[in-house]
């Protein structure tokens, strides 16, 4: 049975308490104009907190709140509690153009649990500054 407790997400099996992990950053904010920024082909840090015994971690990301639209950065990584990740060209385009940012959340999960995992609480901002001569509003 899922609990809740502020941030952290706890999933319980009748015989055992099982490991946790929360995502710290991107964390993104409610307000699309205030959310975190990440450049494409920059290097950021995808960094978590966890408790419990967690040995290695799936990191991903989605547009559509882990729907249909998933893309891995990772299937494996020791957990570490931070990936330095170069952030995927996943800006939106038309016709092979830049068009937008595009909003996206991280998802940290236990590679041997799937159960076990937690998402951003917000999306945050995939963006490009510069392309093809011209200026992308971040």
């Amino acid at each position: 049975m899922p609990m809740t407790r502020l941030f952290w997400t706890i999933r319980m099996t009748p015989s055992r308490s099982v490991g946790l992990s929360r995502s710290t950053s991107p964390n993104g904010n409610a307000d699309v104009n205030l959310t975190n920024r990440w450049v494409t082909w920059e290097t950021r840090n995808i960094t978590w907190d966890t408790f419990g015994t967690i040995p290695f971690v799936k990191i991903e990301y989605s547009n559509d709140g882990f729907n249909q639209d998933i893309h891995e950065v990772e299937a494996s990584v020791a957990n570490t509690g931070s990936y330095p990740w170069i952030v995927d060209d996943a800006v939106l385009k038309v016709d092979n153009e830049y068009d937008n940012y595009n909003l996206v959340q991280i998802r940290i999960s236990d590679v041997n649990d799937a159960v076990v995992y937690d998402d951003s609480d917000n999306t945050f901002r995939l963006t490009i500054i510069w392309s093809h001569g011209r200026f992308m509003t971040c």
